[in-house]
């Protein structure tokens, strides 16, 4: 029994040998080039056709709709009217860095029942029912055209640190935003709660280098605010945070660098290399020490933190605030020096178990370090956003 990934790469080379032009990118959507159509002055033209495919380890189908995207004019008949036997709608979806965009879906359904949401019982039959569709009309013109090129597809090699594809991107067209990510080197210092799920959140993103920094070890509280679950054995032996989470997440991906100290001033050459770093780190005059080594390097940050108090009147409970700060060049400061030597503990730092509320908070950081990127669209541009448990708010400053 071959795995999916094999299954796939057997596929389009069964294709191939049947000199189609395709190839099958990020292990999610077939593509298919050379595609003959007529366009509505007559012309023949070669368009590109597309759909999403899924791979089990027994084969490979076509997976999502029975619809399949097209790159090129509206087809139409050897007359140069549009096709009525296929239902056109515009779309966007985005085909491959190569090939930018598909902006028309075609609509075909089969007549017979087969396995699978998309109707057809096979990639071939789903890839030469649409290519039939289009070619009938093209070689009404020219009786030489075929879509069997026996052209060779350029690399198509998934981008980023993936061990496997990330193929529900592709599934739906947004492989292209992932782009974003592949000039970042991301720092996290700090991986207590917060930290640890900042790490989690970004690690799914394919950013090349991801750099963590904490001399501590990983003890029975951590387990508690920490993403997923830590045996008995684990907690107990001795551990460092930045080797555990390295090993964790080195069988997803590669680019993991630990560093078993605590981030400083004699760590300046590293941290220059950065291009964004998350300060998760709870004492505030650290924070503050390595906000303002960040500020002097130009390495955008964002400072997570977390306020939790217990009320004692009437039937205790907690009062929580989430914090995040982003500061990039150019920006004011956004963090204060501490009050006094001697940071001021509340509530969270007696190891509450908390961890919805460190998950919280790292989503948030998370988010905001997205929307710098321009992956979410960022109309606020906030420096500041603070959660309150108590009133359920989002301030943002």
């Amino acid at each position: 029994m071959s795995s999916p990934h094999t299954n796939l790469e057997l596929e389009a080379a069964a294709l191939r040998r049947e000199n189609y032009n395709v190839s099958i990118v990020d292990d999610a959507v077939l593509i298919a080039r050379d595609i003959p159509y007529v366009t509505s002055s007559r012309e023949v033209r070669r368009g590109v056709l597309a759909f999403p495919v899924e791979a089990t380890t027994e084969g490979v189908i076509p997976s999502s709709t029975h619809c399949a995207y097209f790159k090129g004019d509206i087809p139409c008949t050897a007359a140069g009217t549009p096709l009525n036997t296929v239902a056109i709608a515009q779309v966007t979806f985005n085909l491959s860095k190569d090939l930018g965009q598909a902006t028309l879906q075609l609509s075909c359904k089969k007549n017979h029942p087969a396995p699978g949401p998309s109707g057809y019982a096979s990639v071939k039959e789903k890839l030469e029912t649409y290519i039939a569709i289009l070619e009938v009309h093209a070689r009404a013109i020219d009786p030489s055209i075929t879509a069997r090129t026996g052209g060779v597809p350029p690399d198509t090699a998934t981008l980023g640190p993936f061990h496997y594809p990330d193929s529900a991107s592709a599934r739906v067209g947004i492989s292209h935003l992932n782009e974003r990510f592949l000039s970042q080197r991301i720092g996290i210092i700090g991986l207590g709660g917060t930290g640890s799920y900042v790490l989690d959140l970004v690690a799914k993103t394919p950013v090349p280098e991801i750099h963590l920094f904490d001399a501590d070890l990983f003890r029975p509280h951590n387990a508690f605010r920490a993403p997923g679950a830590a045996s008995n054995e684990e907690v107990e032996s001795g551990e460092s945070k930045v080797n555990r989470y390295a090993r964790i997440y080195n069988v997803f991906r590669t680019g993991i660098f630990p560093h078993l100290t605590a981030a400083s001033e004699e760590l300046r050459d590293i941290l220059s290399g950065l291009t964004f770093t998350f300060l998760c780190v709870d004492r505030a005059s650290e924070s503050y020490a390595l906000a303002k080594l960040l500020m002097e390097l130009s390495i955008p940050f964002i400072d997570v933190g977390m306020g939790v108090k217990l009320v004692a009147e009437g039937t205790p409970c907690l009062l929580a605030r989430v914090r995040t700060s982003y500061w990039a060049p150019g920006d004011a400061a956004v963090i204060s020096a501490p009050a006094a030597p001697g940071d001021v503990e509340d509530d969270y730092s007696s190891n509450i178990q908390i961890a919805e509320l460190n998950s919280l908070n790292a989503a948030f950081a998370v988010i905001r370090w997205k929307k710098a990127l321009g992956y979410y669209q960022d109309f606020e541009r906030e420096a500041v956003s603070i959660y309150d448990s108590n009133v359920q708010t989002l301030d943002r400053i």
